[in-house]
């Protein structure tokens, strides 16, 4: 572990568990001071850590050292919980935000096409109606112009032939005159 490698705290914190492992009667800070000492070379590091295990009482030390080094795992999971419980109490929230919104969504969505799709209907409707009322205005024109003589959608037959043979039209309304000229005026030629 002397190279310096991509996960360097990984390695210096597996190396640490591994050396309290091999001598928990050393205290955790001789076991850093020794890791520092010997730039993380785990061989250097357990005969430097044999001989200074000899130093402690095995009893005494040991239970220390094991103490401490849980209250540091303990302090250390109590801290990464916190932590963990407010990242989720966030999200939590960002969750609840988005499934309002969703929500609030599908409501606009649920509400405004049938609206717009009624009035679109009643507005083709309408638009259907007009334009029926203008077809049977122009066909009623065609067949007063024509006296009745050309087949409506007849494209084969040349229809000012049938208006100049016309002598008298049939006007479309009472009050028209019987001018030729003047009911040419009214009709629009599709």
């Amino acid at each position: 572990m002397a190279e310096l490698g991509h996960n360097y705290n990984i390695q210096c914190m597996k190396l640490f568990q591994e050396l309290k492992a091999a001598f928990p009667s050393v205290p955790d800070e001789v076991v850093r001071q020794c890791m520092k000492k010997n730039r993380n070379d785990k061989g250097k590091c357990k005969e430097d850590l044999s001989k200074e295990s000899q130093n402690y009482f095995p009893g005494r030390y040991r239970n220390r050292a094991l103490l401490s080094h849980q209250m540091e795992q303990l302090f250390k999971l109590d801290k990464e919980l916190r932590q963990d419980r407010a990242d989720m109490f966030a999200m939590r929230t960002d969750v609840q935000q988005l499934e309002n919104t969703v929500k609030r969504q599908e409501i606009r969505v649920q509400k405004h096409p049938a609206k717009i799709v009624h009035v679109e209907v009643k507005q083709l409707e309408h638009d259907i109606h007009s334009l029926r009322g203008l077809c049977d205005n122009m066909s009623k024109k065609v067949t007063n112009l024509t006296g009745g003589k050309v087949p409506l959608g007849e494209t084969s037959i040349n229809f000012e032939n049938y208006l100049s043979q016309q002598s008298h039209a049939v006007p479309d309304t009472p009050d028209a005159p019987s001018d030729m000229s003047s009911g040419l005026q009214n009709v629009d030629v599709i």
